[in-house]
């Protein structure tokens, strides 16, 4: 299994003072520090996932990440865009894979930063509060279809 790169940083934080403490004999300092550096790799990992390997139907919508879904149905009033839209809210929490992939084949068409705050991701009003990128993305199957995903 790899880790995403976007990990490396955080988990030299904890193996570099791992190393140091090591090398002047303090074990247990150097034991709490590796630890450190293990949990972060384990929270950046990106196992590999191969929806591609066998042929998908056109309209099949994918998870995005390893999370428990806490929404599923009608658009929601400020959160979801407006017109007539199914809406999919997932939670990750510290355990899951933090790596978030597109869940529909297609042209990315706009990337829109919404500012907000940082509420817990279980509170039902972090999905309209929280900070957050929405990224539409668009094919033709037949007809043009648009797939609007917030992370």
């Amino acid at each position: 299994m790899k880790s995403d790169r976007d990990g490396y940083p955080f988990v030299l934080a904890g193996a570099a003072p791992a190393l140091v403490a090591l090398a002047r004999g303090r074990r247990w300092w150097a034991a709490a520090f590796a630890s450190v550096a293990v949990a972060l790799g384990a929270f950046f990992r990106d196992p590999d996932r191969r929806p591609d390997a066998a042929a998908l139907p056109a309209d099949v919508v994918i998870a995005p990440a390893a999370a428990k879904v806490m929404y599923a149905g009608a658009g929601q009033v400020g959160v979801a865009p407006e017109g007539d839209w199914l809406q999919v809210s997932m939670f990750l929490s510290v355990a899951d894979v933090h790596v978030n992939r597109c869940p529909y084949g297609g042209t990315v068409t706009d990337v829109t930063y919404r500012p907000g705050r940082f509420l817990a991701a279980f509170k039902a009003d972090s999905a309209h509060l929280n900070e957050r990128s929405e990224i539409t993305v668009v094919r033709t199957v037949g007809s043009e279809e648009r797939v609007v995903v917030f992370r």
